[in-house]
């Protein structure tokens, strides 16, 4: 065994926040569901599925059917087979928060999506956590304008306020 192949091993393991000790693999993909067995997660927790030597795809944790841990992908699920690595990787999803992302329009990992700089003051949260207790939050006292008159009138919003815009199917 050539020792310099198992130094850029381990190197890229380390890279990539793996530890051999949490490994699993997967045993079967149904529909966007995928199963892994020997993944040593809980509910809730993160996990790294490796799709090929550069490749990988986050999934969380959301169930367990006998010995298996059933993992939902966070992203595109091509190329996702049985006998791939899995690996735990012992923290919950987490979100970007802070000041910087006030007025950024941002995807469901925190990932911003309007051409402005990328997110680096923020700190990292729980996705599944408590909410701030409602009167300590600063309150909001900045109207936004939209635009939209009937919006505006109607349905006042406030600079600081979370809006989610959704889209019909």
């Amino acid at each position: 065994m050539n020792p310099l192949i198992d130094l850029v091993s381990c190197q890229k393991s380390i890279q990539k926040g793996v530890h051999a000790r949490y490994r699993g693999s997967v045993d079967r993909v149904t529909g966007i569901l995928v199963e892994a067995t020997g993944v040593p997660a809980a509910l809730g927790e993160m996990c790294r599925i490796l799709r090929g030597a550069d490749d990988s795809i986050e999934a969380e944790v959301v169930g367990f059917r006998g010995h298996s841990t059933l993992l939902m992908p966070h992203g595109d699920i091509s190329g996702i087979a049985p006998k791939q690595s899995v690996y735990a990787l012992k923290r919950e999803f987490q979100i970007p928060v802070g000041p910087s992302l006030l007025g950024r329009l941002l995807d469901g990992f925190g990932r911003a999506h309007d051409g402005g700089p990328e997110i680096h003051e923020a700190i990292w949260r729980r996705v599944h956590a408590d909410a701030p207790a409602p009167t300590e939050r600063v309150p909001i006292q900045e109207p936004l304008q939209t635009g939209v008159r009937v919006l505006d009138g109607l349905i006042p919003l406030g600079r600081g306020q979370r809006l989610g815009i959704f889209a019909g199917s």
